[in-house]
Order: C-alpha cells, then structure tokens, then sequence
C-alpha cells in the first residue's frame, strides 16, 4: 500500500508537469527542504529530524474562477525520543506484571504525501493581487518499522481537509513580485493505524478515529526571471494540531492489555493529542 501511494505521488507530480506543458495555465515544480518536529506532549514522545521533497502545482482559469491544483512528496530521516508504556493484562493489578517504563531513543524515518484541490478567484486592491482559494485536501503521513528495534512498528496516519487559502501578491517590476499566503486547514476525518503486529505476531494492529484537529500554513515569495528562468524562492512553516482520538482494544494472545496514561490510570489505547511543525525553504522552478 505505501509503494502503491509513493507512486501515485510521483505520478501526480508528472501529471501535472504533463498538464502544465499541454494546456494554458501555470505549472511550477519545486524542491523543498526544512526541519520536522511531530510531538504527543502527554505521553513525552517526539519525532524530529530533517525532511525534503518535491512539490508541483497547476493553476488555470475558466469564466473567472482559479483552479489550482498541488501535490508533493516528502521524507527524511528522524529520530525518535519517547519511553516504552507501563501496561498490565485486564484483570491483574497494576504492581503484578506491568512493563518497566524508560526512556528510549532511536532512528526512525518518514515519509508523507499531500495534495490539494482548490478553486478560488482574484481581485486587485491597494496595489495587491488578493487571491482567496477554497477546497478539499488529502494527506497521509508514514512512519515505516525499523526493523533493528524489536519493539518498533509501521504507524500511518490518513487525514481528510478543507482548505481555506488567502495570498497577496505585489509586482515590483516586469521581472520580479513578492508576497506571502496563509492557509487554514480544518481536519474532516483523520485515522490512524498502528500495526502493533510488526512488535509481535501475538499483538492485533490498533485503528484510531480522529475527528477533532486543524492546520496553519503561512508562505512568503520572491519571484524573479534569471537568465531567462522564472522562479520564487518561498520561506515556509506549516503546522497541524489533532486532539486525542477514540480508543480501540490491544489484545496479547487474546488477553486485553491496559495502558498507563498520564494521571495515572489504565484503560485502553489512544492516539494522544499532537502536534506538528514543518519549517524550511523551497525553490520554485515556472512553466
């Protein structure tokens, strides 16, 4: 499955490059590149590392409204900080059998994929182009099992989004324009699998539904022509909240197994509130 959606990442970013070359509209390809930061404050775990990647947008207009398409693909190597939980089988008491909680750090690695549609429309005001956009957006986001941890596993994440865009955009010249975008992304449906199975056989895989979370993306541009070549380079910070999730039921050759959570109880396993953080730079190469 991560195979199947790595390659239609890849594919939509050739599509695009296709449709930009073929039809009149705006196409661009950028590399990005920055530092990524996933957190679960509560239960003390966090995965940050660097990330790069590609990204390809298409943009087009008929009877006045903005079509604008956008897809990249990102990854990077991460390390991992957290601790293993304190667990016990239903039934027992919590000093009988629970695991010995400590901390542990490891190697791990990402990659995730991000694709947008949007329709929007464009009005000048004090000398800036304001572009407003609205849409639905898809993202899934991967930790792969690294397989040198015995207790590690693969953990995906799928999200479904509305997309709400505002850019200002301001010509200098002929050949040079500056500006910045903010995007507010209110999460429809989010999920979560954690494929348990990949620590031990005897352990099920655990499904969260997440219903509750949003993003922010602001963006600033410098466009210019360079030797015949137009290009932006774009500063960037993109952020994602998601509030805890429902829980689901981890079982252990058919015992239920309880989690400690944070004010001391057990009960069973969540996907804890969370936050990501992705800085860095891109550069945009136009069609």
């Amino acid at each position: 499955m991560n195979g199947l959606l790595k390659f239609g990442s890849v594919c939509a970013i050739l599509i695009l490059i296709t449709w930009g070359s073929a039809f009149a509209g705006d196409m661009d390809v950028s590399v990005r590149g920055g530092y990524f930061y996933y957190g679960e404050p509560d239960a003390g775990i966090s995965y940050s590392g660097v990330v790069s990647g590609v990204r390809g947008a298409y943009e087009s207009s008929f009877s006045g409204v903005l079509f604008r398409i956008r897809t990249e693909l990102m990854s990077g190597n991460l390390k991992y900080d957290g601790s293993l939980n304190s667990h016990i089988v239903e039934g027992a008491s919590a000093t009988a059998a629970p695991s010995q909680t400590h901390s542990v750090s490891y190697a791990s690695s990402l990659w995730y994929s991000d694709s947008t549609f949007l329709m929007g429309s464009s009005f000048l005001k004090n000398g800036f182009e304001i572009r407003p956009f609205i849409g639905l957006g898809f993202r899934y986001l991967e930790n792969p099992e690294n397989k040198e941890v015995p207790f590690d596993y693969e953990r995906n994440t799928t999200s479904i989004y509305l997309p709400v865009v505002l850019e200002f955009h301001k010509k200098i010249s002929e050949k040079q324009a500056w500006g910045f975008s903010g995007e507010i992304d209110l999460l429809l449906h989010g999920s979560t699998r954690a494929k348990l199975s990949d620590a031990s056989e005897k352990y099920n895989d655990l499904d969260f539904d997440q219903a509750l979370g949003a993003g922010a993306r602001v963006a600033g541009f410098y466009h210019c022509r360079w030797m015949g070549i137009d290009l932006s380079v774009k500063p960037f910070v993109d952020l994602w909240m998601v509030k805890e999730s429902d829980s689901d039921e981890l079982k252990y050759e058919g015992s239920r197994i309880l989690v400690k959570s944070a004010d001391g109880s057990y009960g069973d396993y969540r996907e804890p509130t969370n936050i990501t953080i992705a800085g860095g730079l891109e550069l945009a190469f136009y069609f």
